[in-house]
């Protein structure tokens, strides 16, 4: 990785100067006797003008001389840094883009991606697009503040359940390698560059395959995601949903939406896999070319020699890759773990993590805990088990009618165990057997312990751990915390003997560098 910390100092220089000019004037743009620049806004509220026209002369992007030392070498995390990102969206009063940035982004993309991508579609600073030529309906959408979300995207119209609400085959753009996205968002001035980095996600093209870096050069990209707070407050529910995870670029209305609704997506329905462009942490530094980077360990590994070079600052998705974890995630036949796996897993966290860390609750390979008693006042058997879930690998299946409201899981109490830093977990999973260090790793969430705390890297340390998210579709989650700081889970309706017992993973954070990884 890049030394970033010296380059940023050059950068910001770099970036003061970029920002004396802001951007290009459009063709119909003047200067007044006082040089003031005077813009023409008359196509701004007219949806039946001509797409916009503006021009942006070559000297406002800015060339690659200007580029800070190692841009190659960036990653995403370290290009939101340079930019100052956090300082530069904090605000949540941020104006809609202009016609003229729209189109200075699309010319960007034009100069250093694309030259043969054309821009058949309107530019309007705040109007969406009819979905269908010739459709009699207005467009679905139209941007304005947000409340308590900045900018975002409201129904113009009643929206019928199914409709298709915004199709990003038409405007969305591809990134075919990390340099194409590095040298467009650094020829952008510092805010739009900031709006970039938000603005893109990784997706596959289709089902299996590899992952792009995908964003949209209009005001589709304004679209709020309903957040971790949904499963809490239906009225912030997502109403505007794909309907193939991943591959699918076309969003659907979940339900009937009233005109003047926000339209809500869910960006987890996508990824933010940076590392499948970017490629994971820059050993080269460490290691020769010919060594391949691997830490593959069948035992408890407690030399710091043997570790991969460079582990000290390797993040989680690198940790990931150099275990080769993936193959274990995906293997629907994977065995629940032993008493043995638990055991030792429960050892190398007193040994490396916490040593006054106790353990006094028993490990049973399948069984739950009981919680609470019957009418009779006779103490209720454990409310799940586990073993294999169809399509999921290993799950939780109710052990008997669980009533809605009953607490089904009780975290934070026997066996989840917290995680101080980034420093401390990667000691934990690389003193781990490479097979209980990745199913560890699959494990792993991120949450706030209190409201306002600092985030915290978190894992079940008993079979709790093996509980599936219920996601979209056919299936839904049918317990849930009660708020984004609980540990306890709830029965959101009753639930039958046998049923798989579903949590929603966006429940929590996935944050790994505001953990330090």
């Amino acid at each position: 990785m890049a030394p970033v910390h010296w380059v940023a100092l050059l950068g910001i220089l770099i970036l003061e100067w970029k920002n004396l000019d802001t951007f290009a004037l459009a063709s119909s743009a003047t200067v007044d006797a006082s040089g003031n620049v005077q813009m023409d806004s008359s196509h701004d509220n007219d949806a039946e003008d001509e797409p916009p026209t503006a021009t942006h002369p070559p000297r406002m992007q800015t060339p690659i001389s200007d580029f800070p030392d190692y841009w190659q070498e960036y990653t995403y995390e370290d290009i939101r840094f340079y930019f100052e990102c956090e300082q530069t969206q904090a605000s949540l009063d941020k104006p809609l883009p202009s016609m003229d940035e729209w189109s200075f982004m699309r010319s960007v993309y034009n100069s250093v991606v694309d030259p043969d991508k054309t821009w058949g579609d309107p530019v309007p600073p705040t109007e969406g697009y009819s979905i269908e030529i010739g459709r009699p309906e207005p467009p679905p959408f139209h941007a304005k503040a947000s409340p308590g979300l900045g900018r975002g995207l409201f129904s113009s119209r009643d929206i019928k359940k199914g409709e298709v609400v915004h199709d990003g085959t038409h405007s969305d753009v591809v990134f075919p390698t990390a340099d194409h996205w590095r040298k467009y968002v650094f020829s952008l001035p510092t805010d739009l560059a900031c709006d970039t980095t938000e603005w893109h996600w990784m997706q596959r093209l289709e089902p299996g395959g590899p992952y792009k870096m995908v964003g949209s050069i209009n005001i589709s990209i304004l679209m709020n995601s309903a957040g971790d707070e949904w499963e809490m407050d239906e009225s912030v529910r997502p109403n505007t949903l794909p309907r193939e995870l991943y591959s699918d670029r076309r969003f659907y209305a979940t339900r009937d939406i009233k005109k003047g609704e926000e339209i809500l997506t869910d960006y987890d329905v996508y990824t933010t896999r940076w590392y499948e462009v970017f490629g994971p942490f820059d050993d080269s530094e460490y290691l020769d070319d010919e060594e391949e980077v691997s830490y593959i360990s069948d035992s408890i590994n407690t030399d710091e020699t043997k570790w991969p070079v460079g582990w000290e600052r390797m993040s989680f998705d690198y940790i990931w890759n150099v275990m080769d974890c993936a193959p274990l995630r995906d293997d629907p036949n994977k065995p629940l773990p032993t008493i043995e796996d638990w055991t030792t897993m429960r050892e190398v966290y007193t040994q490396v993590v916490d040593t006054a860390k106790t353990f006094v609750d028993p490990i049973p390979p399948t069984m739950g805990y009981t919680y609470g008693k019957s009418e009779d006042g006779e103490a209720l058997p454990p409310p799940y088990h586990a073993r294999t879930s169809p399509g999921k690998g290993r799950g939780l299946f109710a052990s008997r009618n669980i009533k809605m409201g009953e607490l089904v899981h009780r975290g934070g109490h026997e066996s989840d165990v917290v995680f101080p830093d980034g420093m401390s977990w990667r000691r934990y999973v690389l003193t781990l057997p490479n097979r209980l260090a990745c199913t560890i790793a699959d494990w792993n969430w991120t949450q706030r312990l209190e409201d306002g705390g600092p985030l915290r890297m978190i894992v079940n340390l008993n079979i709790a751990a093996m509980m599936n998210s219920g996601g979209y579709g056919a299936e839904e989650a049918n317990v849930l915390p009660r708020n984004p700081t609980s540990f306890e889970y709830y029965a959101t309706r009753d639930i039958a003997e046998g049923e798989e017992i579903l949590m929603d993973y966006k429940s929590f954070e996935t944050n790994w560098a505001g953990v330090g990884l």
